[in-house]
């Protein structure tokens, strides 16, 4: 087994995209301690190998384990492309991801639902889900927070070291279009008028709003649930690490939650 430092060392190296440094170490930790483990046991390092890891740790939290069922896969998907002798090492499966969520086209179906004219809650609904927002950060939310970085919109969270990268097009177009209607960049992009008067939008009347349009829709969503679907749709399409950086964290356990598999199942090869 003396030839697994330095793959690791080598994955870790050529990740694309590049790990951040706390990422790095979760990675690092998690391969070394599975062959550890692996040299220890005298099990082979591939699917049914992992499968038997996760169960000789039964204290784990579920966050826990899938972090490392995540991490052995993305390590053994790369590795026969590296190196021609790794052929001979079997192969480790895709993790099987499911949704606790409901089916993502309920929510487009709560969007549509939206009358045009209501331009302001359209765009907010949207935000919330493409952005994985909390209704209080969303209506905190000024013109000068929507910035252009290179080829990519990003949302800067007021008080906080977060950036949002924007990866639906169809809110980054929206969100665009209100910022031309804003007098000044210093101004909220939520606002209400009542008799000329602006003032700010409040959380219990959005919340209000949507479940209106959740019972047209014949369906029951919370916002606190509208704001986890993107996020878990994208986790599909991209590792944990991409994920983070996309939603703004700093810590690669923070979108575990996104990454659902059936942890008894771990290895189902797909073909």
């Amino acid at each position: 087994m003396s030839h697994w430092p330095d793959l690791i060392a080598e994955f870790l190296k050529t990740h694309k995209p590049p790990l951040h440094s706390n990422t790095l170490n979760v990675y690092r930790s998690v391969l070394r301690q599975f062959f550890v483990w692996v040299g220890s046991s005298g099990h082979e390092p591939n699917s049914k190998g992992v499968a038997l890891y996760l169960e000789t740790h039964p204290h784990w939290k579920a966050s826990t384990r899938r972090l490392h069922s995540i991490v052995l896969v993305q390590f053994f998907r790369w590795t026969p492309s590296q190196l021609s002798w790794a052929n001979d090492i079997p192969t480790v499966p895709h993790l099987q991801v499911t949704s606790h969520l409901p089916d993502p086209a309920v929510i487009q179906g709560i969007f549509s639902l939206i009358p045009p004219e209501q331009e302001r809650d359209a765009l907010l609904f949207r935000l919330i889900y493409a952005a994985g927002l909390r209704i209080g950060e969303a209506l905190a939310l000024r013109g000068h927070h929507l910035t252009q970085q290179q080829d990519e919109y990003v949302l800067r969270l007021d008080g906080r070291q977060r950036i949002v990268i924007l990866t639906d097009e169809e809110v980054v177009r929206r969100l665009r279009a209100r910022l031309a209607q804003l007098d000044t960049r210093d101004q909220f992009l939520f606002q209400a008028r009542k008799n000329g008067r602006i003032s700010p939008l409040r959380q219990q009347s959005m919340h209000e709003r949507w479940i209106t349009y959740t019972r047209k829709a014949g369906t029951v969503c919370s916002l606190e649930q509208l704001r986890h679907f993107y996020p878990q749709e994208q986790a599909g399409l991209y590792p944990p690490d991409r994920l983070c950086q996309i939603l703004g964290y700093t810590r690669v356990h923070s979108v575990q939650r996104y990454y659902s598999s059936s942890l008894n199942q771990t290895a189902k090869v797909i073909e």
